[in-house]
């Protein structure tokens, strides 16, 4: 069980790292990309909508989802810029 504290800093954490995942994804928007690249950006919006339904019943695990999809979006940007 998270304490009130916890779970405001796994909520605060899953906002950002949210956040940071679309914006990483508008900054290839309208971009040619590659099937694969195009994968990528789906997995990437996949998690960031498990991370907000899973936002109002487990705040760590949301922050987890979106972690994810920020490390990946962040990638996929990189990939893109090339």
């Amino acid at each position: 069980m998270l304490t009130p504290a916890q779970a405001a800093q796994h909520a605060q954490a899953y906002q950002q790292s949210a956040r940071a995942a679309e914006k990483s994804l508008a900054t290839i928007a309208g971009r040619k990309v590659s099937r694969e690249q195009s994968e990528s950006a789906a997995r990437v919006r996949s998690l960031l909508k498990q991370a907000a339904d899973m936002s109002g019943r487990d705040v760590s695990m949301a922050e987890q989802l979106a972690r994810r999809a920020e490390v990946l979006a962040r990638d996929l940007a990189g990939s893109v810029a090339r």
